[in-house]
């Protein structure tokens, strides 16, 4: 009995020694993940602590896998969900994630300028949750959160910035381009060049928005957005936008 009880600890012990590191082995998250949009908004620059006993590291962008050593990655691909791991041969620990994803205002309805009734908004903004809200120009309280004026008093329907006018709204310095395709979904990247601060507003198509509040160029202090162009029909434009919260950032992935 002694005899079977000694061999059975032996063949316990060989099963432990045996054992890789992998099956043991727990690693934390990457810790105080950092974020900042870089490259005018092109590209998105990580940053996270050390995770003890990590060989590496994996970033998982829209689930294509890339793996570092360090720990620091700027993604230069527009996404929608960004995933930090740490790893060690088989071990992985959780994901820590980053949400790219614009925040989509499915319809609003705004009126040009000219339009008779002072109660139609003629204007809209994003808040602070990107959230597209329309706003009414007669009254001056909503002026401070207008991020465009729908604008039909000269060569048709237009977006204008807020501050092109005497007097200003308010003193954001935005501007909008045309994307030049029609798949609102599609378009996930805003341009470096082509901005107007008084841009044609068509039927059909679709625009992205740079909101410059300081006017000074880009800087984290910028957001970026985009919109569909629903309808137009006689004063009232019916708009599909999204908003992309994370600051400076010109990625505008919505599906």
């Amino acid at each position: 009995m002694k005899r079977l009880a000694f061999v059975a600890a032996l063949a316990l012990v060989a099963v432990v020694l045996n054992t890789g590191c992998d099956e043991i082995l727990e690693l934390d998250k990457p810790g105080n993940l950092t974020y900042e949009a870089t490259d005018s908004g092109n590209k998105l620059k990580l940053d996270w602590e050390a995770v003890t006993d990590a060989a590496g590291y994996r970033v998982k962008i829209d689930g294509d896998t890339e793996e570092t050593s360090d720990t620091e990655y700027t993604v230069d691909t527009p996404a929608k969900t960004i995933e930090v791991t740490a790893y060690n041969g088989a071990v992985e620990s959780d994901p820590v994630t980053v949400d790219c994803e614009a925040v989509v205002t499915a319809s609003i309805e705004v009126y040009g300028k000219s339009d008779p009734s002072p109660e139609h908004p003629s204007a809209f903004g994003f808040t602070n949750d990107g959230t597209a809200v329309p706003y009414a120009l007669s009254n001056s309280a909503n002026w401070p959160m207008i991020d465009y004026v729908m604008d039909d008093l000269v060569n048709g329907m237009n977006f204008k910035s807020p501050n092109g006018y005497d007097p200003v709204y308010n003193n954001e310095d935005n501007s909008a381009v045309e994307a030049g395709g029609t798949d609102f979904d599609a378009e996930v990247l805003a341009p470096d060049q082509g901005w107007k601060t008084q841009h044609s507003c068509v039927e059909g198509a679709v625009y992205y928005f740079w909101i410059d509040p300081n006017a000074n160029l880009w800087d984290l202090e910028d957001n970026f957005a985009k919109a569909k162009v629903v309808s137009v029909v006689d004063k009232k434009v019916t708009l599909k936008l999204a908003f992309q919260t994370i600051p400076g950032l010109g990625w505008l992935v919505t599906d």
